[in-house]
């Protein structure tokens, strides 16, 4: 079974083959979205510097603005959950000031980094808050965030008003997502990422510990330690 993955570059749109789950036929809201964006040249540059994909994927400014006009803006401690893995997710948030980072914790007892979401970028557990399953990650504050928040619930509400395949239009792209992150841990070796990384989103050395990006690379800190010094002695 075949769906569509669509790879975003800064000047066109490239789609390419992917396997599909076959426990979902693709919806029409995803079937269009081969057919849903042109990208200009003149994009900001503001406006390319998002982390996650899936925001290239997915038009998010309708619960963006809900969640800013309606929300309430909270602060999280670094550290505080603002959802715990095994409980169900009681909130959408869009970042404010600082960042989150996704983490799961290993057999051995150990924090694994998965995601982050950083500031103008929306944060829950999407999939599961929706359908009030326990949460198989926590989301913690990496440091002191702010964040505009409302009910998932609200959410919820507002993205059956707006579309009826809104939610299967927001999975799809989740799951596009993912599946190329999980690709580029087969293609491209521990420096590639490191460099894809720093490139699409350079700013994230001065926001995360080494500690956290050496997590999500699924690395060391002593192996990603050794990247950065190959790479700075190179001409």
């Amino acid at each position: 079974m075949l769906g569509l993955s669509i790879v975003l570059d800064i000047r066109r749109i490239i789609i390419v083959d992917i396997g599909y789950p076959s426990y979902r036929q693709p919806t029409t809201s995803f079937v269009c979205q081969k057919f849903l964006v042109i990208l200009h040249t003149n994009i900001h540059v503001a406006e390319m510097n998002k982390f996650n994909r899936y925001n290239y994927l997915v038009n998010l400014t309708p619960l963006i603005d809900y969640c800013r006009k309606h929300g309430r803006l909270c602060q999280y401690a670094k550290g505080e959950a603002f959802v715990q893995e095994g409980s169900i997710g009681k909130y959408f948030g869009c970042v404010e000031t600082g960042y989150f980072k996704y983490i799961t914790v290993t057999t051995e007892g150990n924090e694994a980094v998965v995601g982050f979401a950083f500031e103008n970028e929306c944060v829950c557990d999407f999939n599961n808050s929706y359908r009030r399953i326990k949460s198989e990650v926590s989301i913690v504050a990496g440091c002191e965030t702010t964040v505009w928040q409302v009910s998932f619930q609200e959410i919820k509400k507002l993205i059956e008003t707006i579309e009826v395949e809104m939610h299967d239009t927001i999975s799809d792209a989740l799951f596009i997502d993912i599946y190329q992150r999980h690709l580029e841990l087969y293609r491209k070796s521990p420096t590639e990422r490191y460099l894809d990384l720093i490139t699409k989103y350079p700013e994230i050395m001065d926001i995360v510990t080494l500690r956290e990006i050496a997590s999500y690379l699924l690395v060391t800190p002593i192996y990603l330690s050794r990247i950065r010094k190959k790479l700075s002695q190179k001409p």
